[in-house]
This record gives structure tokens, sequence and C-alpha cells, in this order.
């Protein structure tokens, strides 16, 4: 996400660069469209899905695959047996991996139940990538990996944990049995400046630019990786670091944004890999976003006026109607890879969403179950996504933006 300040600015770096600014976009749809092609027919005839009993993988699978000119062994738990034989694996790190046919050697299943790595283990995978230099930092639902300052690890902790407890007070709930908390914890990396974050970033997405990028959840690698949003990697005391950052809400927001991913992801509301409309992915994330100077941690509870996308909202409007029709952000994600409508869809999707959970929230409790039980790999036509939009909620799209435009129009920005 790009911690940009105000709304001409979104627009004109989108336009300028052409390109989808927001990394989490980029990695989602580019990944998805990688691994759909290696994996043949894997869209259409899906036989083991993550969470699906029918899998029939009651164990943990280990999997002998010829890598390069050598042989290794992945373990993990089959998300997609495509038609050919190739595996879409999640490893214990909760990484995602693509096996493809031809380079399996042999298979076998553990009667050792598959599990996410606990605590000890993470932190030493997550060493293990970044280097000996780096630190741990314990949360009780984080492990942070940094080669910040202790205190910055130690401050993104509490502040990581107050969007932990909000998220799960906002949707757990006995309506929504299918939001849980996750069981382990979650890998969180934190690098001390940019220049580390581009270059780590390489390491996990050659293709993709991470310029101008503070911050991005990784789809793939379900981590939440950053850089030290303070400025300031050295060691200094957590009071000095909130001082400095109620200067910079944006970077707050851009911490509590990509935990939001992370969240809906690892919790049954969001399948990773699955055809998740960006316009839910990414309006649940600036619903949380917002900061708030006066708090502690700079940020106190979701659902607060959106100070970048309320005004932005309002000039994307021309007479009563939206330049961007809300039918059309429903119905696909291409406005997400437009850079002339990348800026309204993000402010309509923060709009709509404040919306839907405001108005409608037993409409949003059946969208978000149709949510829950997407397949990974399974796309879905315009058409279904208008259709499965329309089933849950009461109103249809035209009356929603009809009564939207005032809505949204007359909050006050903090």
């Amino acid at each position: 996400m790009v911690d940009l300040q105000n709304p001409a600015r979104f627009a004109n770096v989108a336009r300028r660069r052409r390109i989808v600014v927001f990394f989490w976009v980029c990695v989602l749809l580019n990944t998805t469209e990688q691994i759909s092609g290696q994996l043949k027919d894997s869209v259409q005839r899906p036989s083991a899905v993550f969470g699906d009993e029918r899998s029939g993988q009651s164990g943990t699978l280990s999997v002998t695959i010829r890598e390069s000119e050598s042989e290794i062994v992945v373990s993990g738990r089959i998300l997609v047996r495509a038609a050919d034989g190739g595996l879409l694996i999640e490893e214990r790190s909760g990484r995602i991996r693509i096996v493809k046919a031809e380079t399996i050697i042999q298979e076998s299943v553990s009667d050792s139940p598959f599990t996410r790595f606990n605590s000890d283990e993470l932190s030493a995978y997550l060493r293990g990538i970044t280097g000996p230099e780096f630190g741990i930092t314990k949360t009780p639902h984080y492990v942070i990996c940094s080669n910040s300052s202790p205190e910055y690890a130690e401050f993104c902790g509490k502040l990581l944990e107050r969007v932990h407890g909000e998220f799960f007070d906002l949707f757990e709930h006995e309506t929504r049995p299918f939001i849980v908390q996750p069981t382990a914890p979650l890998p969180i990396i934190i690098l001390a400046t940019n220049q580390e974050l581009v270059a780590f970033g390489k390491t996990q997405h050659p293709d993709v630019s991470f310029e101008d990028t503070p911050g991005y959840y990784s789809v793939r690698e379900n981590q939440v990786l950053m850089h030290d949003l303070s400025g300031e990697p050295q060691r200094s005391s957590i009071s000095s670091i909130r001082k400095k950052l109620s200067g910079m809400p944006r970077q707050v927001s851009t911490v509590v944004h990509e935990a939001v991913h992370q969240l809906a992801f690892n919790s049954g509301l969001q399948v990773r890999m699955a055809d998740n409309p960006l316009w839910f992915s990414e309006g649940l994330s600036l619903w949380f976003e917002p900061a708030s100077v006066r708090s502690t941690l700079l940020w106190n509870r979701p659902g607060q006026v959106n100070p970048v996308h309320q005004p932005l909202f309002r000039s994307q409007i021309i007479g009563e109607r939206l330049v961007l029709p809300l039918q059309q952000l429903v119905a696909s994600d291409a406005p997400f890879q437009n850079a002339d409508q990348v800026a309204a869809a993000y402010s309509e999707s923060w709009a709509l969403m404040t919306w839907l959970i405001r108005k409608d929230p037993e409409g949003m409790d059946r969208f978000m179950k149709a949510i829950s039980q997407r397949k990974p790999l399974k796309q879905l036509t315009p058409d279904e996504r208008s259709l499965e939009f329309q089933s849950a909620f009461e109103e249809s799209l035209d009356e929603i933006e009809t009564s939207l435009i005032p809505y949204i129009g007359r909050m006050r920005v903090p």
C-alpha cells in the first residue's frame, strides 16, 4: 500500500505510473493467475481444498520433488490437486507452494495431523529467511522478526494486538461460526529501511516493483512485511516512536491495513488463492485503517471516517451518480488494474463497505459466509459475482448507490 497524503496525489501517482500502485493487489492477481496457469485444469477440477473434509487427507503430506539438480521434501496439506496431478500445498510456515506434476517423485501421508508452526518454530523459520542479525519479538498472536529497534517491534506488536482484538470483537459472533481465531501465531517481518524492504521483497516476488511501498501482505507467503515507518531504525524509546508517528498517521494506517488483510485470510473469512473480490478485501482494510493520533497506540477502533477516501469519493460524483458505477466495481476487479479508475475503486470500496456494515449487517453476514466458502483457483464470472451480491443484500446496487452518495457526503472528516 502506497502512503499517499491526499486524493489528488493518489490519482496522479496512479496515472503517472500506469500501474496499480498497491502491492497487495499485484500479489493477489499475479500470483493467482500464475498458479492457475501452472496447475493444469485446477480451476475446473479442484479435488482437495483447504478445510474440506472430502480431501481425504487426515495427516501431514510429504512430497519428494525434483528441484534443479536435487531432490527436496515438502511437507504440508493439499489445497488443490489438479487434474494432471499437480499440487497446491500449504506448508507449515503458511507458505503456499506450487508443485508441478512432472516434478513429483513420491508422496506419503503421516499419521501426524497438519499444524502450523508454533512460535518457536516460526521464529526459527523467519530468522532463517532473513538473517541472524534479526531479533524476535513475540506477542500472544504474532511473531515479529525485525532488524529495526526492539522498541519499534514492541510498539508494532502492541498495535497489531489491538487490531487483532478489534477484528474478532467485530466478526466473531454466533451468526458467523465460520470466523475463528487462528491457533498458530502470524508472521510479521520488519526491515530497518525502505531499501531493505525493496530488496527483500524482490526475493519473494521478483516480478513486482516495491518502490514507494511502505508495507504489504503477501498472499502466497502469508506474511506482513514493512519497513520501520518511524524513519529512525536506531534504538529509541516507545514514547519517541509514538511522537514521531503521530505526525504521520498514514504510516500507522499502513500497519493496520496490512494486518487486516492477514487476519481476513487466517480467520476463515477469506480463502487464499480464491477469487476474492477486491472491493471487499480492500474495503475491509480501508474501513479499519484510519489512525487516531490521540490514542496511545495511534489507532483506536475500526469504522472511523477515512480522511483520504471520503473526500476522494465525493470527487467521483457527477450529477447524482458515481463515475465508476457500483455494478462495475462489484462485478469485476478490472477497475483496480486501470490507472484511470484505481482511485475511484478504492474510495468506493471503502464507502460501500461502510454502508453495508452499518446499514445491512444481516446481508453482510450472508455475503461473508459466501466469501468464506470460495475455493482456491475457482474463478467467478462477472454475472456470478453480481448474482452473489444481490442474493446477499436487500437492496440492488443501483438503490445502494442512490443512498450511498448523500450518506457518505454528509460525513465529517476528523
